[in-house]
């Protein structure tokens, strides 16, 4: 299957994935609505050396200062600070729970790090961020030592006004939009691939060995645009080594099919309008209306019984000794043997197939008409 033939098919199940991306939007939409939003409010805490004399004490004094970062920003999620902070601000989390919200990290390179808190109120938020940095404070001489001369920690809580973390429809809604057109492709393919079926004219071509010679203009489209259809596609019958007189044709379906009556007519008054003589026979017995024959052909119909090797035999030769073309409306190649029978003994036959036709059923048509001595001069895709 060549890349055309799926995107065919994409275009085709349209539907089915604008269905699914406005369900998953919808949801995502819903779900954001039900989300109560978050604030991350930021504090930077930096550690100064003062008291230093020369430029070596200075440089003395940094590494220090550097060394000692990650200690005090271990401080952020530590029990004791936690709790003194929750005391503080009046909180009713756990220090385990503030503990989950808070992340301290080191600025490379500096001696200094940030402590980030996110809390679904903002004005909550900025509360805690500030008073872990006032409680690190407070503790900074348990980790520097009273008599410390080398540097003294100088820690200023600078806390940023909170930012909400993303809106969340302008997340969420463009996710819901993006997993839903993935699922709704990946929909289309598993349900392409489940049920085998043809769907586009690369599909039919890629499944039996026979020329696809078009696909049926659509049922909406007007009398002159479906004539031009047919007259193209006896220009096609007749390209492909099916134009000596007289010939006996007969159109079928795999599956049965509303429109194969009317391919035939259409066909029979294309052939006319071609200086031929036509005659067209309705031998499908489950089928009485054969639709375009309002112009040259000569419509007979064969009713009543499904037709004997004998009967099938007679009609054709009969047939094709009055008309140049003889075109043959036979039943649906699945629904018995006579449709069969009538493919095999004709001149060529030409196979209507549904897009919703599987593989294996147009294979099998194909290759059982072969094995009776028959050919399928061609396939014609159809809605």
């Amino acid at each position: 299957m060549t890349l055309n033939h799926y995107l065919k098919l994409f275009l085709r199940q349209w539907k089915t994935v604008a269905l699914v991306t406005v369900v998953l939007t919808a949801l995502a939409a819903g779900l954001t609505l039900l989300t109560q939003p978050s604030y991350t409010s930021t504090v930077t805490v930096t550690l100064v050396p003062q008291g230093v004399r020369n430029t070596n004490e200075a440089e003395q004094a940094t590494v220090y200062a550097e060394a000692q970062t990650g200690a005090f920003a271990a401080l952020a999620t530590s029990p004791k600070v936690l709790a003194a902070t929750i005391k503080d601000t009046g909180s009713t989390l756990t220090p385990e729970q503030l503990a989950a919200q808070v992340i301290a990290a080191v600025i490379p390179g500096s001696a200094a790090f940030t402590i980030e808190v996110t809390d679904s109120s903002l004005e909550m938020g900025n509360a805690l961020s500030t008073a872990i940095a006032e409680q690190i404070v407070r503790q900074s001489a348990d980790l520097l030592g009273t008599n410390s001369n080398i540097v003294v920690a100088v820690f200023v809580p600078t806390a940023d006004a909170p930012t909400m973390n993303g809106s969340p429809l302008s997340r969420n809604i463009p996710a819901g939009v993006v997993l839903g057109v993935l699922l709704g492709a990946l929909w289309v393919l598993v349900s392409h691939w489940v049920r085998n079926t043809v769907e586009t004219a690369e599909g039919l071509a890629a499944t039996a060995d026979v020329p696809v010679l078009g696909e049926l203009a659509p049922e909406k489209a007007n009398d002159e645009q479906l004539a031009e259809g047919y007259r193209r596609l006896r220009a096609m019958i007749q390209g492909i080594g099916f134009a000596e007189r007289p010939h006996t044709l007969a159109v079928t379906s795999v599956a049965a099919h509303p429109r194969t009556a009317e391919v035939a007519g259409g066909l029979a008054t294309a052939f006319s309008e071609d200086q031929a003589t036509v005659q067209l026979i309705n031998a499908n017995f489950r089928q009485h209306d054969v639709a375009h024959t309002t112009t040259a052909p000569t419509l007979v119909a064969v009713d009543g019984q499904p037709l004997n090797s004998r009967a099938i035999e007679q009609l054709l030769q009969e047939a094709a000794s009055r008309n140049d073309v003889s075109i043959v409306l036979a039943a649906p190649l699945q629904d018995g043997a006579d449709g069969l029978a009538l493919a095999s003994a004709a001149g060529g036959t030409l196979a209507l197939v549904s897009r919703s036709d599987t593989r294996n059923a147009v294979n099998r048509a194909v290759n059982t008409i072969n094995a009776t001595n028959g050919r399928v001069i061609g396939l014609l895709l159809a809605d």
